[in-house]
């Protein structure tokens, strides 16, 4: 026998076992669950910058990659709409976001996620009385239902929502789009 021959039959053991660690590799991939994103039961919002972490512009990519896939698009919406409701929450609550030509357009709380609130402490719930306080003087548009609090700064108008005396949510969109989501 061949040196040659004999080298031949000692790889195949390896390749073997290389292609069984494959199999089992690619096989715990599929058994092993990703961490999927999901939606925050209490966000933020950032005047004129994000909501959640969703920033006006961001692709679908990027809000799937922040929010994950568990959305409703909405069938009523004239612009493509995803809708995420908030896992856990004791009522119907989360957030949505707005897509025109492949960017974000807008994002919005929906009904009152308690939790939420944005980073100069205002949280949905308190009472109206405090918007002043925490965000200065805002321009009021009467909505169906609510009323949205405003201020444009730059190419973002921040919004919240107010529904009564309280506090309801929080909006960004482009100064082109309705602040009433």
């Amino acid at each position: 026998m061949s040196g040659e021959g004999w080298g031949a039959t000692a790889l195949r053991p390896s390749l073997v076992l290389l292609a069984v660690l494959a199999v089992t590799a690619a096989a715990l991939v599929v058994v092993v669950p990703r961490a999927e994103a999901a939606v925050p039961a209490r966000g933020t919002l950032v005047p004129g910058s994000s909501l959640g972490g969703v920033r006006l512009g961001d692709t679908p990519a990027a809000v799937r990659a922040r929010w994950g896939g568990g959305y409703t698009r909405c069938t009523v919406c004239p612009a493509t709409t995803w809708l995420y409701m908030i896992r856990g929450a004791k009522r119907l609550a989360g957030v949505a976001v707005t897509f025109r030509s492949g960017r974000a357009v807008a994002v919005f709380t929906l009904g009152a996620p308690v939790g939420w609130r944005s980073t100069r402490g205002l949280a949905v719930g308190d009472p109206a009385t405090r918007i002043a306080d925490l965000h200065g003087r805002l321009n009021y548009s009467r909505c169906v239902g609510y009323g949205a609090l405003s201020v444009r700064r730059g190419t973002v108008v921040t919004s919240i929502y107010t529904f009564g005396e309280a506090v309801y949510g929080f909006a960004l969109t482009r100064p082109a789009d309705p602040v009433c989501q």
